[in-house]
């Protein structure tokens, strides 16, 4: 489609064309992006994820800002007779103004379309985060079992299987015995 504007004609420009027209240069790659076939959303999460929806959000709050100053400057040439137009070109006013409400309306929708997209990475990206400190925090469970046993039995005081022969095999079962334990609690309630 060829959107830039051609020589005055005797037919009536398009909306889509009048749009195009009143965009700022900035704009104008990111219009023509958003208005092919293909949605904005996926398109967001297929080109980068956080990053590409993060720099089209600031395009599009530059866009939306241009959109509300020009409607407002629309709306008072359009219901004030600030100056006499003719029929003609009242009526492309009026379609410029009905196209420029568009554009502000789909402008929003796409912001609001990108910061739930946002919202969405966070919350799957605190999820992962809550995930992989559970399982730490089991591990560290599991570990510390060996390390507390070991260091009760390190102590210089009498205890149990001081003399035996055959104590730090027991005393290492038994240790094992519990990590096991624990391991299979952990898996019980999907920490691991």
């Amino acid at each position: 489609m060829n959107l830039a504007p051609s020589a005055p004609s005797t037919t009536r420009w398009s909306s889509e064309r009048m749009r195009f027209i009143f965009l700022p240069a900035t704009v104008r790659p990111f219009f023509i992006r958003t208005h092919s076939s293909i949605p904005p959303t996926p398109r967001i999460a297929a080109c980068g994820g956080l990053r590409m929806g993060a720099k089209n959000e600031e395009v599009l709050n530059q866009y939306l800002t241009s959109l509300v100053a020009m409607r407002n400057l629309l709306q008072a040439l359009t219901s004030h007779h600030y100056i006499d137009l003719p029929e003609r070109e009242k009526d492309v006013l009026q379609d410029t103004l009905i196209s420029i409400s568009q554009s502000e309306e789909l402008c929003r929708v796409n912001v609001k379309s990108i910061r739930s997209l946002r919202d969405s990475y966070q919350i799957i990206f605190t999820n992962d985060v809550s995930k992989t400190i559970k399982r730490l925090t089991a591990i560290t469970i599991i570990l510390s079992i060996p390390t507390m046993v070991a260091s009760i039995y390190g102590m210089n005081i009498p205890l149990p299987f001081q003399h035996a022969v055959h104590a730090f095999p027991i005393v290492m079962g038994c240790a094992a015995t519990i990590c096991l334990f624990a391991m299979f609690l952990f898996y019980k309630n999907r920490w691991l």
